[in-house]
């Protein structure tokens, strides 16, 4: 049977066949802009793994949030600057506690030459969420700069995906949570250029950040319970490694917040260095001057090898005025050379928060020591030939663990350790 169409054609085209393709272009825009606006957070991270003379090699650490149901099973990550090329990221997805998104996580491993030019390492596309106050329906670029040039790797965050503040608080304030898993290195806190694939964006009106603590004011008079604003944040070290926070900030009604007791909490930002086998144990508390009040603890940042197991109250968040809860954790040698990031979020009943970060550094045991009465070092020892010789060798663990002597060299002949 013959085939016809109706209508005059157009170009090659039908007037029927032209308002089909018509038609499914504009369901696919529609579909595309549905699905598109799901981004709510971002962050990457780059651990330091091992290197050559002339390479690095990265762990890239992958944190993002999105839209109920619409998270993505991986990730590709473009690479610019010093080195080029792209890294694929799986993700897995979890729905966060709240019921209100999701959030997705992955790493990969990624080999970069070094070079004396910073090294770019992000992943961009479109949408952010439409119903955001500022930058809605906006690109995303969850990025890294690294220095493969300089040691370490990018500083650490566990800033959660969504932050409340008060209304009508003209210096509203909340302090990032970030770390450098790099001794002697110093952060600086910054915005990010707003050029490229973020040209176009802005922090929220009335929003700062200061360079030194990292502490967020937000100057939130005329603001509205339930508002939420886009914000970004930079954390920079002294070789120049550096990460971006892209998070949202939720509108909640005003109120005192709950104050840390740093009585018997460590104090904000403090660093511990634990060694693989000891324990570490520490007591966070914090309380509402607000009559009526209650604090809830809830902790971002915690690794798949500490759960809420690690906690005397473990079924977080812990509630009360004051609220209280005892972390306790003795980190394996499998954690070795990890550093955690503990954000301590208190929040009391209108929604107001307080956080506390601790930062946690495992290192491997120390090697043992040797102690007197072992000779010195080099020390020279004058033996009589055919008359007997005995010298006492000691050494201790500094963590008290069984200590093994041998000979480095081999026996000499004729002698022994007994």
């Amino acid at each position: 049977m013959k085939h016809t169409t109706t209508g005059k054609p157009i170009s090659g085209f039908s007037v029927k066949g032209k308002m089909l393709m018509l038609l499914f272009a504009f369901l696919f825009l529609s579909l595309s802009n549905i699905f598109a606006t799901h981004f709510r957070y971002g962050l990457v991270t780059a651990t330091r793994l091992s290197e050559t003379a002339t390479t690095v090699t990265y762990r890239l650490n992958v944190s993002l949030a999105w839209r109920l149901t619409v998270a993505p099973s991986s990730a590709a990550f473009a690479i610019s600057g010093g080195n080029s090329g792209s890294v694929n990221v799986t993700l897995s997805n979890v729905t966060d506690p709240s019921g209100n998104w999701t959030n997705s996580s992955g790493t990969a491993n990624v080999t970069l030459n070094k070079t004396a030019t910073l090294t770019k390492i992000e992943f961009a596309g479109c949408c952010k969420i439409s119903t955001l106050a500022n930058n809605h329906d906006l690109n995303w670029d969850v990025y890294t700069v690294i220095n493969t040039g300089a040691p370490g790797g990018s500083p650490v965050s566990t800033l959660p995906a969504i932050i409340n503040m008060p209304i009508n608080a003209t210096a509203a304030t909340y302090t990032i949570p970030a770390s450098d898993p790099d001794a002697g290195s110093t952060l600086t806190y910054g915005v990010p250029s707003f050029t490229g694939n973020l040209a176009g964006e802005s922090n929220p009106s009335g929003f700062s950040v200061n360079s030194t603590i990292g502490q967020i004011t937000f100057n939130t008079v005329g603001k509205v319970v339930g508002a939420q604003y886009n914000a970004m944040v930079t954390v920079t070290d002294n070789n120049g490694n550096q990460i971006m926070l892209d998070f949202m900030i939720n509108m909640v009604g005003p109120s005192n917040p709950p104050v840390f007791d740093y009585t018997v909490t460590p104090t904000n930002g403090a660093i511990f260095n634990v060694i693989a086998g000891q324990n570490i144990s520490f007591t966070i508390k914090a309380t509402d001057s607000d009559a009526g009040s209650t604090v809830s603890f809830s902790v971002s940042g915690l690794p798949a090898y500490i759960t809420t197991a690690n906690f005397s109250s473990a079924a977080l968040p812990a509630t009360g005025n004051p609220a209280q809860t005892v972390f306790s954790w003795t980190p394996a040698p499998a954690q070795i050379g990890s550093t955690v990031v503990l954000n301590f979020i208190a929040t009391d009943n209108v929604g107001v928060q307080s956080s506390t970060s601790i930062t946690i550094r495992i290192a491997a045991e120390p090697a043992p020591v040797f102690i007197a009465p072992t000779p010195t070092q080099n020390s020279i020892r004058q033996i009589l030939t055919g008359s007997p010789f005995t010298d006492i060798i000691r050494a201790q663990s500094s963590l008290g663990s069984n200590v093994s002597i041998a000979f480095a060299t081999g026996i000499p002949a004729g002698a022994a350790l007994s």
